[in-house]
C-alpha cells in the first residue's frame, strides 16, 4: 500500500470519530432534557438585555404594582388600625386660622413684622398677643422684606375692627389701605367735592379724576407740563374762560339757576420762573378761595389741556401733612420710632451735645493755618529775650 492511500484512510477514520462523538453529545443532551422535563424542572431561556427604555418602563410597571399593592393591603387593614391612623392625621392637622383677619396695603417695602407687630399694639392700643397671625410675603429683591401688603389675623371682631378704624394712618411715611380680609370691593370711592350729594351727579370723568388724586382735597391745585410761554395773566384768563363755558353748560342742562353769579375764586398764582429769563418753569400752584371751587376747576376737563399740552392737575399738598411726611421720612432714617435717634441727642449738664453719631466739624479753608502755632526759627523773628541779649534784627526795605 502506497503511502497517500494510508493517509486518506487515517483521515476518514478520524473524521468518523469526531461525528460520532457530537452525535453522543446531541444524544446525551436530548436524554437530559427528557429528564428534567419529566421532573418538572425546566430550563429558563437566558436573560435578554433591555435597552434603557425598557428598564424605565419595567421599572414603573413594578412602582405601579407596589402602589397597588400598598392601597390593597390599607383597604383590608383592621378598623384599630383605621383609628389610630385617623388620630395621627388630626395631631399632625394645622390650627384653624381666625375668623377675624384683615389685609393691610400700600406696605414700605421697608417694613417688617415686628415694625408691623408693634404698630398696630401701639395705635389700638393692645398687647401684641392680640395678633395671632402675619402673612408677609417677602419681595422680590433682597431689600424689599414684603410685597406691599400684608394679611393679619386678631383674635375678637372688636380688635379687627378697632385695625380697620386706623386705615389711612402713616406707618414709614406711606398711608395705609386697611380692610377686612373678606371684603373684596377694590379700591375705596373717590370722595366727594363740596356741594355734590350724590355720586351720580359727577361725569366719568370727574370719578376718574378724583379716584386718582394723591392729596387731600383742599383749596390749592397744582398745574404742570405748562408751557414756557406761560404767564400769571394767561392762566388767570385761561381759567375764567371755561367755568364760563362749565357755566353756560350748567345753565342749558337746568342744573344752575341763569341769575346764578360764576365766582371763580382764583386768589393767586404762584408760578414757578427761570431767575435769569422770567419764564415758566413748567408748573404752577392756584390757590382757590375755597375747596369746593377748586375742586370743581379740577373736575373741568377743558383745565387738563393748554395750548395743546396734556397738563397735570391735582391737588396740592397741605403744608401741615408736607410738615408731617417730612418729619415720618427723617424719623425712619434715625430709627423708625418717631424719636430722633431712640433719644440718643440731647442735651448734656455742661451743655455739650450728647450726640456721638456725628462726625466733627471740618475746619473752613485756611483756618487750620491760620491758627497753627508759630515758631520764632521759622518767621525769622527775633524775640525779646534775644535782643536784650545783644542780637541783631534784619529788616527788608
Amino acid at each position: 500500500m502506497s503511502s497517500s492511500e494510508s493517509s486518506d484512510s487515517s483521515s476518514s477514520s478520524s473524521g468518523s470519530d469526531i461525528g460520532d462523538k457530537a452525535v453522543d453529545q446531541v444524544k446525551q443532551e436530548a436524554q437530559e432534557a427528557q429528564e428534567d422535563a419529566d421532573a418538572g424542572q425546566v430550563q429558563e431561556p437566558e436573560e435578554k438585555t433591555l435597552s434603557h427604555k425598557e428598564r424605565r418602563k419595567q421599572r414603573r410597571a413594578e412602582l405601579l404594582a407596589e402602589k397597588e399593592g400598598k392601597e390593597g393591603g390599607e383597604a383590608s387593614s383592621k378598623p384599630e388600625d383605621k383609628a389610630d391612623s385617623g388620630d395621627t392625621h388630626a395631631a399632625n392637622k394645622p390650627e384653624k386660622r381666625s375668623n377675624w383677619a384683615v389685609w393691610i396695603g400700600n406696605l414700605s417695602f421697608k417694613t417688617t413684622r415686628e415694625r408691623l407687630f408693634e404698630w398696630i399694639a401701639t395705635n389700638i392700643e393692645e398687647p401684641e398677643s392680640v395678633i395671632t397671625r402675619v402673612n408677609m410675603p417677602k419681595g422680590m429683591k433682597a431689600h424689599e422684606h414684603n410685597k406691599g401688603f400684608a394679611y393679619v389675623d386678631l383674635t375678637t371682631e372688636d380688635i379687627m375692627n378697632k385695625v380697620i378704624a386706623q386705615s389711612e394712618n402713616n406707618l414709614d411715611g406711606r398711608k395705609l389701605l386697611i380692610k377686612s380680609a373678606n371684603n373684596f370691593d377694590g379700591r375705596p370711592k373717590p370722595t366727594l367735592p363740596d356741594g355734590v350729594a350724590d355720586e351720580k351727579d359727577l361725569s366719568k370723568f370727574s370719578k376718574k379724576v378724583l379716584s386718582t388724586q394723591q392729596n387731600k382735597p383742599n383749596p390749592t391745585l397744582f398745574f404742570g407740563n405748562l408751557s414756557f410761554e406761560t404767564t400769571e395773566q394767561s392762566i388767570k384768563t385761561w381759567l375764567i374762560n371755561n367755568a364760563e363755558k362749565h357755566h353756560k353748560r350748567q345753565i342749558e342742562q337746568n342744573k344752575v339757576d341763569a341769575d346764578t353769579k360764576l365766582d371763580v375764586g382764583v386768589k393767586r398764582v404762584r408760578l414757578g420762573t427761570f431767575p435769569d429769563s422770567g419764564k415758566c418753569k413748567g408748573w404752577c400752584f392756584i390757590d382757590f378761595k375755597n375747596t369746593s371751587q377748586a375742586t370743581s376747576a379740577l373736575c373741568d376737563s377743558h383745565n387738563h389741556k393748554m395750548y395743546g399740552r396734556e397738563l397735570k392737575v391735582q391737588f396740592g399738598q397741605d403744608r401741615s401733612e408736607q410738615k408731617k411726611r417730612k418729619f415720618d421720612k427723617e424719623s425712619e432714617k434715625e430709627g423708625g420710632d418717631g424719636s430722633r435717634g431712640g433719644g440718643a441727642r440731647g442735651r448734656r449738664d455742661d451743655g455739650h451735645s450728647n450726640d456721638t453719631s456725628r462726625p466733627p466739624k471740618r475746619a473752613k479753608p485756611g483756618a487750620a493755618l491760620a491758627n497753627a502755632q508759630r515758631s520764632d526759627k521759622a518767621s525769622g523773628a527775633i524775640s525779646h529775650e534775644a535782643a536784650a541779649a545783644g542780637g541783631k534784627k534784619i529788616t527788608f526795605d
